[in-house]
């Protein structure tokens, strides 16, 4: 019996990865989303997800996933079988992420392509023409039948490339989507039915992911999107707000000076290329409750924001790590030419100096550049760090004097 019931599970179990994986396309790399995402009002922090927003062919995906469905207002059902998904609207009951704290360490995410999925996207709302209807003849009973309303979207194939303006960054074909009324004469209901050829539908491990650009192309649905190229996306799920009402022009400014700031030393970065720096350093000075400006005060200091830089005495990256104070930590040369990791450690050991020296910058940057043992001793110069604050000073400076002004709201 105990064999049987052993070829049953094996066989259903086998069922299961063979149904997954007959979806299954090719295996990307999607990018972690790095700017804000507000919604509702609320600045949710992408690295607290176990399962974060990201970007693949410059589309922005969110994952169905219980915590996520609090926030946005959804639940979900998956049909291998059918190879549908379904998305049911519900209310927002969530406001942020429960436990938070750094669950995604912000890298490239291995992503699997699912083909030939549906999906469909289902809202209760009364039939317009059915209220016109019942406003002048009445129902009897004071109560209005409130239709489902369902979008069908078919996935599979590749998007267009990268445009840096709010609809082609959500939806390259948002412009071009019509809303179809399916049955006027028996008020049925009204939903909007696309073909999706040109959208990926992704998986990481068990988990889907969806373009949230398709969540705008169904009005019943109730979701408003707006995105700003220097801060991040901005979405309301009640169907009242608009996303732009939560935008936060302030922020957009600072962000965009900084990437200014950047590009007039480094001639070597784009617009989108400095963007990401800014945000790299912006997150990490908010992991490890650090000023921004100070991080890129040192690494203009240091590397004029270069990733690859090696000085003459060995020192690498952006912060110019010496590669044997990176591997106490356990970094090898390599991680330290990485942008991301150089930062996020050369973060964490101006932390521990700036701690270590009850918050005296001026001991802390010395120590950072010749070590705590020489400004243990007295014997220290404090030319570097006069440096490093000049350029805090300056990259200030820059802000306000262009008009974008330090970010507060």
């Amino acid at each position: 019996m105990a064999k049987k019931l052993f070829t049953v599970w094996l066989s259903l179990t086998i069922l299961l990865f063979s149904s997954i994986s007959i979806c299954a396309e090719e295996t990307v790399q999607a990018e972690y989303f790095n700017k804000n995402i507000v919604v509702n009002g609320e600045n949710i922090l992408n690295y607290q997800s176990d399962n974060p927003f990201i970007l693949h062919k410059n589309l922005t995906y969110f994952p169905l996933n219980a915590e996520m469905g609090r926030i946005l207002g959804f639940t979900w059902d998956i049909n291998w079988e059918s190879r549908t998904v379904t998305l049911t609207k519900t209310e927002s009951t969530q406001k942020n992420f429960g436990q938070q704290w750094m669950k995604t360490n912000k890298n490239k995410i291995a992503t699997e392509v699912l083909t030939d999925i549906k999906l469909n996207l289902v809202a209760e709302k009364k039939n317009p023409i059915a209220s016109m209807v019942e406003g002048v003849v009445g129902t009897g009973d004071g109560n209005a039948q409130q239709p489902a309303l369902t979008g069908v979207f078919e996935a599979g194939g590749s998007s267009s490339g990268a445009v840096e303006t709010q609809d082609a960054f959500l939806d390259p074909l948002a412009n071009t989507l019509a809303n179809t009324i399916t049955d006027t004469t028996s008020l049925g209901a009204i939903g909007t039915q696309v073909d999706l050829t040109s959208y990926d539908i992704l998986t990481v491990g068990d988990v889907i992911y969806i373009p949230l650009g398709v969540m705008k192309t169904e009005p019943n649905f109730g979701w408003d999107i707006f995105f700003d190229t220097y801060s991040g996306i901005y979405l309301t799920t009640d169907g009242i707000t608009p996303a732009q009402s939560t935008f936060n022009e302030a922020e957009s400014k600072y962000n965009k000076g900084l990437a200014g700031y950047v590009m007039n030393y480094n001639k070597n970065y784009s617009v989108s290329q400095a963007l990401n720096l800014v945000f790299l350093f912006k997150t990490e000075a908010n992991i490890y409750k650090m000023d921004p400006l100070l991080l890129m005060a040192v690494a203009h200091k240091e590397s004029t924001f270069t990733a690859g830089a090696k000085s003459g005495g060995g020192a690498l990256g952006m912060m110019q790590v010496m590669p044997s104070t990176g591997a106490r930590y356990g970094l090898k040369p390599s991680d330290l030419l990485d942008a991301h990791k150089n930062v996020e450690f050369g973060t964490l050991y101006l932390k521990d100096r700036i701690a270590a020296y009850n918050g005296d910058w001026i001991k802390a940057l010395s120590a950072y550049n010749q070590g705590s043992v020489k400004v243990n001793r007295g014997g220290f110069s404090t030319r570097y760090a006069n440096q490093v604050v000049l350029k805090y000073d300056k990259i200030k400076s820059f802000l306000t004097t262009n008009g974008y002004g330090l970010g507060v709201i």
